[in-house]
């Protein structure tokens, strides 16, 4: 591809807006575990994800296995390290929007961006 195309294909393609400061991404994007739940929210189509079905999809992807044959035992602390520490820290940055009382999750403004971000730093690194 020559440089043209490239750099029109760049400009042609804005990504999606980041409402957050920077410091704030670097918070948000921190911990591996909010990074999990960013992809899985930017991949939901059904809007509001329930906080136990997104510890097992967390689990599940932190375990390298099926979300069917994740174990209780995975889920339960996976729901208790979201609902005490990542879901407060996404929440108060706005990526995600989060209804305590019925514990349902859905994405904020900048799940999008944030999701990008997290997908281009993997494709650009080394993977184990």
């Amino acid at each position: 591809m020559d440089l043209r195309r490239f750099l029109s294909s760049r400009i042609a393609r804005k990504p999606p807006a980041i409402d957050l400061a920077p410091d704030d991404v670097y918070t948000v994007l921190s911990a591996e575990r909010r990074r999990h739940v960013l992809l899985i929210l930017d991949g939901n189509v059904a809007g509001k994800v329930p906080l136990r079905e997104l510890a097992r999809q967390v689990a599940s992807r932190e375990t390298d296995t099926e979300r069917s044959a994740v174990s209780t035992d995975s889920i339960q602390p996976t729901y208790v390290s979201l609902y005490q520490s990542h879901l407060p820290v996404l929440d108060r940055h706005g990526a995600v929007e989060w209804d305590q009382e019925l514990n349902l999750i859905c994405e904020g403004n900048s799940v999008s961006g944030l999701a990008n971000i997290i997908r281009e730093i993997d494709d650009r690194t080394q993977h184990d």
